[in-house]
């Protein structure tokens, strides 16, 4: 039983870690994003 349990808790962990890389890379994809088009958009405030 204590094994089964065992087993249980590291299937769960491998599918948490997953989805906290995923997690991680979709936010920093956004942030990178965000920042990008704040920047363009001081580019085209700026223009000259």
């Amino acid at each position: 039983m204590l094994l089964s349990e065992m087993h249980e808790n590291f299937v769960n962990s491998k599918k948490a870690a997953i989805m906290e890389i995923l997690a991680f890379t979709l936010l920093g994809t956004g942030y990178l994003l965000l920042t990008l088009a704040l920047v363009g958009l001081g580019a085209v405030v700026f223009w000259e």
